[in-house]
Parts: C-alpha cells; sequence; structure tokens
C-alpha cells in the first residue's frame, strides 16, 4: 500500500507538471552458484541457475583416480539428488567401482610365452590349458604347477610352468613256442629279466630240445621288444 501511495503521488505531481506518465515494473531473478564435482574433489563445472530451474552439467566426463585395488567409472549420477535450484548447492559425481585388472604372464618352462591374461585384484589366476614339455624316447613331462606359487593378484605377476620327468616304460613280450607266455612293462635302460618257469620245447620222436636262451639277445630296453624262445635239438 505505500508503494501504491507513493506512486500515486508521483503521478499527480507528474500530471500537473509535465502530463500522463507509465511506470514499468521490474523483478529481478534470484540466481545460486551451482558447482559440480568429480571424484577426486576437483570442481569440473560452476554455473549461475535461475530460482527454481533444474540444473543441468555441461562439463567433461567425471573421472575418479583409481587405486591399487579399485578402478572407477561415472555412472551418471550425483550427490546429492539434482533438484531445481533454491540455494547454492555441490553436486559430487557418483561412480561405480571394480577391482583393478593386472596383466598376468604364463611362461612354458623354456621362457616362452604362453599368453596373458586379465585378472582383477584379489583373484588368484588360472591359466586356461596345460602346458606341455616335449618328452623323447627315455622320459616324459608331467606339469606340476607354476613358480611361485599362485597367488591372489595384487600387480602384474609373471608364472612359469614346471614339469617332473618321469622314466618311459616300454612293453617287452616274452614268446616260447609261438605263444606270448608273458608281456610286462620296463622301464627305459633296463635291461628286463624274464622270471617265469625255464622255456621248454616238447620232445618229438626224433628229439629233445634244450632251452638255450632268447632271440635278439636281451638288452636294455630302448622301446617296445619282443624275445623269443631259442632251443637246441
Amino acid at each position: 500500500s505505500t508503494s501504491k501511495t507513493t506512486i500515486d503521488t508521483i503521478t499527480s505531481i507528474a500530471e500537473n507538471e509535465i502530463g500522463n506518465l507509465v511506470f514499468y515494473a521490474h523483478w529481478s531473478t534470484k540466481q545460486y552458484t551451482i558447482t559440480w564435482v568429480d571424484g577426486n574433489g576437483e570442481e569440473l563445472y560452476t554455473a549461475l541457475v535461475n530460482h527454481g530451474v533444474l540444473p543441468e552439467y555441461s562439463g567433461v566426463i567425471p573421472t575418479k583416480e583409481s587405486t591399487t585395488e579399485k578402478v572407477y567409472s561415472f555412472n551418471g549420477t550425483w550427490s546429492p539428488e539434482v533438484v531445481a535450484a533454491t540455494q547454492d548447492q555441490t553436486y559430487v559425481a557418483q561412480f561405480n567401482e571394480l577391482a583393478r585388472p593386472y596383466t598376468i604372464t604364463w611362461k612354458n618352462w623354456d621362457g616362452s610365452l604362453l599368453g596373458t591374461t586379465e585378472v582383477p585384484y584379489g583373484t588368484i589366476p588360472s591359466y586356461n590349458g596345460t602346458p606341455i614339455k616335449e618328452g623323447d624316447k627315455q622320459y616324459s613331462w608331467n606339469f606340476t604347477g607354476w613358480s611361485p606359487e599362485l597367488t591372489p593378484v595384487s600387480g602384474e605377476a609373471t608364472y612359469t610352468a614346471q614339469f617332473m620327468s618321469e622314466v618311459n616304460k616300454y612293453s617287452v613280450v616274452w614268446i616260447v613256442n609261438n605263444s606270448a607266455i608273458k608281456t610286462e612293462m620296463v622301464e627305459y635302460g633296463t635291461v628286463p629279466t624274464y622270471n617265469g618257469a625255464e622255456p621248454r620245447k616238447a620232445a618229438d620222436a626224433q628229439y629233445v630240445y634244450v632251452f638255450t636262451g632268447w632271440s635278439p639277445g636281451v638288452s636294455e630296453v630302448v622301446g617296445n621288444g619282443t624275445y623269443v624262445a631259442q632251443f637246441t635239438s
């Protein structure tokens, strides 16, 4: 009412002195400072927003520094939830967190590369497959594990396949009178021994037969072998 009285008074004076006047009302809109902060506490973007208007972020994609254990990705939300401006406000970017991956390198016994895998922090790595070490006539090699021993991932690591040797065994067949009377597996480099009853060959009307040994002569095993009983009449 005071303002109206003042305007009426001014109008009356103006009409008396210079004629009619037109008054235009003007309002100033309240504005608020809206600040956007990344996951490291660094200011990303600041804007003045009119009262009642929903703030919009127009800065770069927020980031958050990874740690030894975790990596972070912006999930598109802020804390607190973004609402129409009624006061100065700071919004902090929110992130999804994942276990940080590390490169695990797998090598064979000779240092050759078997492959690499990305394994999350805190997870025990595993190799997909079984390493192989080629054997020879004397030895086969059996995979026994890794060096160093597998442990939960805490950084990049290299593991080397370990093997244990095993002497190969070969089939040795003993034949008497065209029949295999014994078959056994004998280690490479070992001289096989026939430990059954002495081979016999039945006498006929003319001859009797005496066992004289084996053909070929018994020797160290270097592969599958067959020995045939020999007789003299």
